[in-house]
């Protein structure tokens, strides 16, 4: 039984749904509790707007900690990267309990906490969580890049690369959103590191570009070489 009040000081990260929702839990505990908190609820269809949310907050704050809020919302700081390193370091203690309690939500009639339980499950490297993101409606693709690259599936690339070539066009009227969302996909594809990426790393590169976009361009270029010398000479 869940004694909680949902609170309204975080706002949950409706992006990756069409349905924006209006409040979110506080993310003060560690995943453990919000785990068991989950694995005791019974009913993942409850009609009750309340308990939605309620599931929904607790989803959200299995996910949305510090490292993450680093590594999709700070593109522009190189620390986003050593986010992602930690998320997957840290998230092994509590991987297999997520795994056991996460995936019935998967099942619920709710879309909302369906698009949520897919983000934890991306989060904690699910290895089918390639093609949930996939099938997920989002409106924020660039933090669905960060959980790509979470996730480690190289499959993901020419999506985050079709991304990248839509986001002048697709934020046209917000200049600064761009650049974020450019650094955002970069990032992505720096961890993804896959040698089928040179090619249109190093047109971003000869494009014109705002300069850091540029540097993180090449940062993510002499990555790859360096995983692949053999790959230095062909791009």
């Amino acid at each position: 039984m869940m004694t909680k009040p949902v609170l309204s000081s975080l706002l949950i990260l409706s992006c990756f749904i069409s349905v924006s929702l209006a409040c979110a839990g506080e993310c003060v505990e560690d995943a453990d509790v919000y785990l068991k908190e989950l694995q005791a609820i019974t009913d993942v269809n409850s009609r009750s707007a309340t308990d939605r949310n309620a599931i929904v907050s607790r989803l959200f704050c299995l996910y949305n900690d510090a490292r993450f809020t680093m590594a999709s919302q700070y593109p522009k700081t190189f620390a986003s990267q050593s986010a992602i390193d930690e998320i997957r370091e840290e998230n092994r203690k509590n991987r297999e309990s997520c795994f056991k309690v996460i995936p019935r939500f998967m099942k619920s009639s709710s879309p909302e906490i369906r698009s949520a339980a897919t983000r934890v499950l991306a989060y904690y490297g699910w290895p089918q969580a390639f093609e949930l993101l996939m099938r997920c409606e989002d409106s924020r693709p660039d933090m669905k890049a960060t959980l790509f690259a979470i996730v480690g599936d190289r499959r993901a690339v020419p999506w985050i690369i079709e991304q990248y070539k839509r986001t002048d066009a697709r934020y046209r009227d917000r200049p600064a959103f761009i650049l974020h969302c450019k650094m955002a996909y970069l990032n992505a594809l720096y961890h993804l590191a896959s040698p089928v990426q040179l090619p249109f790393i190093q047109s971003v590169i000869r494009a014109p570009q705002p300069a850091e976009v540029r540097h993180r361009a090449e940062e993510v270029r002499d990555h790859i070489r360096q995983l692949y010398p053999e790959r230095k000479r062909s791009a």
